[in-house]
């Protein structure tokens, strides 16, 4: 992974994860809470560098954004906000 961005943070609809890779790997994606529950997870095809994570439903607090591509795992703080 090269690049990860989540935006817009703190969010109160939707956000984005976008990010960039040289490999050809597929890419793992879940939202976890702030206890570590799954909540949402995406097998990213090839190719593909965005993901738009609906959280309308979800209550206000911390959650975690999670990537893994191969050995390589990137986890970014998301904040919803109501």
């Amino acid at each position: 992974m090269q690049e990860v961005q989540l935006y817009p943070n703190p969010t109160q609809n939707q956000s984005v994860l976008r990010w960039t890779s040289n490999s050809s790997a597929e890419v793992e994606l879940q939202l976890r809470d702030a206890l570590g529950r799954q909540l949402q997870v995406k097998q990213a095809l090839v190719g593909e560098e965005s993901w738009v994570i609906g959280v309308s439903a979800l209550s206000a607090g911390m959650y975690f954004v999670t990537l893994q591509q191969e050995r390589n795992l990137v986890s970014k703080k998301l904040l919803i906000t109501r």
